[in-house]
């Protein structure tokens, strides 16, 4: 779980806002593109552009997915949950992006990983189902 978030982390040392771009934004009704992020991803490939900087448009591409979504549904509380939160790449491009329009949240006690998804069904039914 969470393996390839840490692998692709792993080519990043370090990184500035002004050189991420993202490739794709979703459409109106929210869908994500993604034969079109996979096209842009694979000319740049084919263009020569650096493996870190492919990597970070991506994970910027990501960044930028989560916030115009949550904007569409006029959501402000964003939970961040799953494998993919183990990249602090990730994570810190969301929060440099995200954190002054919105509330994100993210496990602090128990681990970001699908492992959880079974506690957050439990706290789902004895919050919303059960009462």
């Amino acid at each position: 779980e969470g393996e390839s978030a840490i692998l692709l982390e792993n080519y990043i040392s370090e990184y500035t806002l002004e050189e991420c771009s993202s490739y794709i934004s979703p459409d109106e009704t929210g869908d994500i593109p993604t034969y079109e992020l996979i096209d842009k991803l694979h000319a740049d490939l084919q263009q020569g552009v650096a493996k870190e900087q492919l990597i970070l448009n991506f994970l910027y591409t990501l960044a930028t997915l989560i916030l115009q979504i949550a904007d569409q549904n006029k959501i402000e509380h964003i939970a961040c949950s799953g494998g993919v939160f183990q990249n602090t790449v990730l994570v810190d491009i969301l929060k440099e992006i995200g954190a002054e329009k919105y509330k994100l949240y993210f496990n602090c006690t128990l681990s970001p990983n699908d492992e959880n998804i079974s506690f957050g069904q439990l706290m789902y039914y004895v919050n919303c189902i059960d009462n």
